[in-house]
């Protein structure tokens, strides 16, 4: 891949019978003129279809004899995306169907943390399938559930014409308290006809800066636990000494990898004219953007959510509330 463009990446997620499988397929008839890679980890109840693949002649897949669809046969994700990589082929986007028995973590944390995949592979959106008839049980069996909502950026709540009115509701309070910042769909057959599913849904500093502005748990410190999956919101008056609150993320990222699912907020630094915008998809990276210019008279202020599990919210919050410059 020389003279290399970035490809997009799509990660669908979802526990089994979700619709992971249905919705690849309908991407792949919507989108006909595009080139596809497409990696899935299993052989889910419904193939991929081959007519589709046929009838998309730009499609960059590969059949193997079991007639599962992989980039790799019996390979990892790694030396997946290695074969794409070297094989010269040219792809407008990768769809990865991550396994429905796992969390997707290690799908996602290949994309944001490798130096050699980010070269070639962009993250744009990891994509959660909810089965609304059997979501509530699954989320009391299946810990994998859970954490496969708390990671995802768009959260399609599938099969609702198998659930009744009370539990789509239900469900659908439910993946808002573990996940506040996900976009979240009602389904059937996984048509969603309101979004573009293939569209970049990453580091937008205006609407993170809104949707942590407009987070209404925010409350001086919020602790939300539902099904072990954490909500923590803090708000804090004043401004950060810019090497000390990025020495904190530092530890805390390093220290929590497996905690961290996910850190939004909202920074006011001193002598910065401007609000910092920071995203973390767990692991030890985070990302910086600029937000909006603070006004003259304006009251400083920073705002941090961080979604996780077994974090100690009362330490985090006294440790960030000390690093806080003193007037």
């Amino acid at each position: 891949m020389s003279n290399h463009v970035t490809i997009p990446v799509t990660i669908l997620t979802g526990f089994l019978g979700s619709g992971k499988t249905t919705l690849l397929n309908r991407l792949l008839a919507a989108n006909p003129n595009k080139r596809f890679a497409i990696i899935e980890n299993e052989v889910g109840e419904i193939n991929i279809d081959n007519n589709l693949i046929r009838e998309n002649k730009n499609a960059g897949v590969y059949e193997l004899t079991n007639g599962c669809i992989c980039c790799s046969i019996n390979a990892d994700l790694g030396i997946a995306l290695n074969s794409i990589i070297v094989s010269g082929e040219r792809y407008d986007h990768l769809i990865v169907e991550a396994t429905g028995i796992a969390s997707p973590v290690e799908v996602i944390r290949t994309f944001s943390e490798g130096s050699r995949v980010k070269k070639y592979f962009k993250l744009n959106s990891v994509i959660c399938l909810v089965d609304a008839r059997n979501y509530l049980q699954q989320l009391t069996l299946h810990e994998e559930t859970r954490l496969q909502t708390a990671w995802s950026d768009v959260i399609l709540i599938n099969k609702t014409d198998l659930a009744t009115a009370n539990q789509t509701e239900e469900i659908e309070s439910i993946v808002t308290q573990i996940n506040p910042f996900a976009t979240i769909l009602k389904t059937q057959y996984t048509d969603a006809p309101e979004i573009d599913l293939l569209a970049t849904m990453d580091l937008n500093p205006r609407k993170t800066e809104q949707s942590i502005l407009s987070f209404q748990a925010l409350k001086p410190v919020q602790k939300n636990n539902v099904h072990n999956i954490q909500t923590i919101g803090i708000h804090l008056s004043g401004s950060f000494e810019q090497n000390k609150i990025a020495w904190w993320l530092d530890g805390f990222l390093f220290t929590n990898a497996r905690n961290v699912l996910r850190i939004k907020g909202i920074l006011s630094i001193t002598d910065i004219p401007h609000r910092l915008i920071i995203q973390s998809t767990g692991g030890t990276e985070y990302q910086v953007e600029k937000g909006s210019e603070w006004e003259n008279e304006e009251l400083r202020f920073s705002k941090i959510v961080i979604i996780g599990t077994n974090l100690d919210a009362d330490q985090i919050k006294e440790n960030i509330q000390a690093l806080v410059k003193k007037t």
